[in-house]
């Protein structure tokens, strides 16, 4: 994990983060860990949205597009 990417994050001022990972990757378990990221608005709030298959967010083309905007629909919806 880059620790000083994580140490930008709070300069992000999101609202709502969309976790892009496998699951199970180590990364997580470390970042569900860090104070830094806990101290984020969008995670004190419970405004991330966990997207386990990465692989339309990663894949450029209409189909995955449409995939991805679907995943964020359904996700703020909840």
């Amino acid at each position: 994990m880059d620790f000083d990417a994580l140490e930008k994050l709070p300069e992000i001022k999101a609202d709502h983060i969309f976790l892009v990972s496998k699951k199970g990757e180590p990364g997580l378990d470390l970042l569900a860990k860090s104070s830094i990221w806990n101290g984020l608005d969008a995670v004190k709030n419970g405004h991330v949205y966990e997207m386990n298959d990465p692989s339309n967010w990663t894949i450029n083309g209409l189909i995955a597009s449409e995939k991805t905007i679907d995943e964020v629909v359904k996700s703020l919806k909840k």
